[in-house]
């Protein structure tokens, strides 16, 4: 048969009756299928740590490590020597002398592992983010908040809102965007305003926050919204209305911002920023 045909339980017979076999045992279905699909990588064996809940278990010592979000800065120039097979230099902080050479493919796979046994590191796609900042006058981006969805300059911060996607879908399946479009003037509004009621960790944080006057707008419930009208989160269809609705409140929320400096004029460095904000702009309109 074909090369992976003995990956598919519905031709490997052995297989299938070990997956029985595995399932009886009790081990989770996702653990399953993750292990045959490292096998079609090439893995040979693995091992996998279990605890108990034992008070003095090790279990809670691990616990300290799950209060933190830990991501991998990468730029494009890694990604295509993870493409090409090439080496790898891991250099030092401060000096940029190389400490170690690897192959870089081994990097990635060693990232990857590590993030589907404990969920982290998650991964900046470095270059990406600085192609799409709208301010790189100021400076680069370097990091982003512990769970990633506020990009921005160093010292910043922002107020964020979510919107709940769900009660915007009408009865037929159809989503009310006039609706939707309202919300998201509405809000973006009001975290306009909420720059001038936070509160911040430091003065260096305030001062910049003040001076940018960066918000954060997003919704919830996506995976809600798709399951009430029967369409799979992992598909183009759920894709595409995940794409058109992220769109249209990028759109609404821009032209919204562009209203209020007309109003009450544009943030402090928008002149020094403005070439770096009509090239996201075309970004947009590329996509």
């Amino acid at each position: 048969g074909q090369d992976d045909d003995c990956f598919d339980p519905a031709i490997n017979t052995a297989l299938k009756r070990e997956i029985k076999l595995a399932k009886k045992d009790g081990v989770p279905e996702n653990y399953i299928y993750r292990v045959i699909q490292f096998a079609k990588q090439g893995y040979t064996s693995m091992s996998f740590k279990t605890y108990d809940t034992d008070w003095d278990s090790d279990a809670y010592l691990t616990v300290s490590g799950q209060n933190s979000n830990n991501s991998v800065s990468l730029k494009d120039d890694f990604l295509r020597a993870v493409e090409e097979d090439a080496d790898w230099h891991l250099t030092a902080r401060k000096d940029g002398k190389v400490l170690k050479t690897l192959k870089a493919r081994d990097l990635w796979e060693k990232i990857g592992y590590a993030a589907w046994a404990s969920a982290d590191p998650g991964l900046h796609f470095n270059t990406t983010m600085n192609d799409w900042h709208t301010c790189a006058a100021a400076g680069a981006i370097r990091a982003s908040n512990p769970c990633s969805e506020y990009m921005f300059l160093d010292d910043t911060a922002c107020n964020l809102a979510s919107i709940n996607l769900l009660p915007y879908r009408n009865a037929d399946g159809t989503i009310d965007i006039s609706a939707y479009e309202h919300t998201v003037r509405l809000w973006t509004m009001v975290l306009e305003i909420s720059v001038m009621m936070a509160q911040f960790p430091s003065k260096e944080i305030a001062k910049l926050s003040y001076e940018y006057r960066t918000l954060g707008l997003g919704y919830a419930n996506i995976g809600g919204l798709l399951m009430t009208s029967g369409i799979p989160y992992d598909s183009d269809e759920g894709r595409a209305i995940c794409a058109a609705l992220t769109a249209i409140m990028t759109g609404t929320a821009y032209a919204t911002s562009a209203e209020m400096a007309a109003e009450l004029g544009a943030f402090p460095d928008y002149d020094r920023n403005a070439q770096n904000m009509l090239r996201v702009m075309r970004n947009h309109r590329r996509a």
